[in-house]
């Protein structure tokens, strides 16, 4: 699908947005003022150490060892499910497994487990990712990916924790004000804030027209 759909140009754009984006994300961390030295430290570490699986699989399947035969449909059902077994079984042994998510689904988000944030082929058509006003695809495709980057960075602990729970108070009342239950949709409507702030600031940083 992506090698379809996804032109060369337009994954190397929605690359560099996500790259800019990690870039403007390090910004905030350091203008934390409330976030401690300590807290900080381990923050950069993750960020730098989060892989963008944007377009493409970070881990391209290989279809080395699979063969086919014209002659026998029954044998090339056999033989693909004795390839898929063995690339199952292989894939057991190493520390991060390939691609989770078809690249038709639109799906852009952030898996914790595995520090990986992910944008596949679909998403990235209008009106997320249209490649031809920085903009715009900032404004949608680069929001939407500093949302999902902000949620690896909600979970701060002790003072650390206390202090952003301090400053989003008034998320908090600001929602129930509008008639939305503020507590429980926290986490989200923080993420919604801080990808709108962090793509903003990409932008700006960028220069772009």
């Amino acid at each position: 699908y992506a090698e379809t759909h996804l032109t060369e140009a337009g994954k190397q754009q929605a690359t560099a947005i996500g790259e800019s984006i990690r870039a403007s994300m390090g910004r905030a961390i350091d203008r934390a003022a409330w976030l401690s030295t300590e807290g900080k430290s381990a923050s950069k570490r993750k960020l730098e150490a989060m892989r963008l699986a944007i377009g493409l699989p970070l881990y391209p399947v290989s279809f080395e060892g699979l063969r086919f035969d014209r002659s026998s449909y029954a044998g090339n059902v056999l033989a693909l499910r004795r390839w898929n077994r063995q690339r199952s079984l292989a894939l057991l042994n190493t520390a991060i497994w390939p691609w989770p998510i078809s690249q038709t689904r639109p799906v852009i988000g952030y898996q914790a487990a595995d520090n990986r944030l992910i944008a596949t082929a679909s998403a990235l058509n209008p009106p997320v990712f249209g490649g031809t006003s920085a903009a715009s695809d900032y404004g949608s495709f680069g929001a939407l990916l500093a949302q999902q980057m902000s949620l690896g960075f909600a979970d701060y602990k002790d003072g650390d924790g206390a202090a952003l729970a301090s400053r989003q108070a008034g998320l908090v009342a600001q929602s129930n004000s509008h008639q939305v239950n503020g507590a429980r949709t926290l986490r989200q409507n923080a993420a919604d804030l801080a990808g709108l702030e962090i793509a903003w600031n990409a932008f700006n940083e960028k220069g772009a027209p």
